[in-house]
């Protein structure tokens, strides 16, 4: 299996969990996880890939803490130049 491949598995693999829409995140898992495929953590398992797309729909981020700092606002550069950097385009 070449880079490219796993590089394309892991990225529906990351779509999937960024997914709201479950058919579109069952068409991705179907893609990148086996049928009996699971993960696998400390204190976890998912098995499955029906389970672990029913973890993703369940699964919630934790509120940020209050005492976390807020995002900033970064207003766009004039251009896609960074100092230092030279941009090659294909």
């Amino acid at each position: 299996m070449s880079a490219g491949s796993v590089l394309e598995i892991l990225e529906m693999y990351f779509e999937a969990f960024a997914e709201t829409d479950a058919a579109r995140r069952a068409d991705l898992l179907g893609r990148c996880i086996a049928d009996k495929g699971e993960i696998r953590g400390p204190n976890l398992r998912f098995s499955g890939r029906e389970e672990i797309a029913a973890k993703i729909a369940d699964a919630t981020l934790p509120p940020v803490p209050a005492s976390w700092p807020r995002p900033l606002a970064v207003p766009p550069l004039q251009d896609d130049r960074v100092a230092g950097s030279q941009r090659t385009d294909p």
